[in-house]
């Protein structure tokens, strides 16, 4: 992946997020909101832009690379759990569901 995209998502994914942008039309109204959300991607893509026309790809570890590899290769199989895994699972929460007293509705 190039490195101004990535930079361009790691710079933009915590500062432009719904929650932030929930709280600022909640706490100040929709014109800070979309100001925020316009300045946010504005400075992610020009962001993104100089660091990618830098060509600093060659700056980046190798270590990062082989985990770029390894990971694409180990998406490709599926995950299977354990049976031990799932057995020692299911037996906590039955044992949970046997501890835990029923629950009543409030009396008015």
């Amino acid at each position: 992946m190039p490195l101004g995209v990535t930079f361009s998502f790691l710079i933009s994914a915590p500062m432009v997020n719904e929650v932030a942008l929930v709280l600022l039309f909640g706490l100040v109204g929709w014109q800070v909101a979309v100001i925020y959300l316009v300045s946010g991607l504005t400075l992610a893509i020009v962001a993104g832009w100089v660091i990618g026309r830098l060509g600093m790809e060659s700056e980046v570890e190798d270590w990062v690379y082989q985990i770029e590899m390894g990971a694409q290769h180990r998406s490709s199989q599926r995950r299977r759990w354990p049976a031990h895994d799932t057995d020692q699972l299911q037996a906590m929460l039955i044992e949970q569901v046997r501890h835990t007293p029923p629950t009543r509705p409030p009396t008015r």
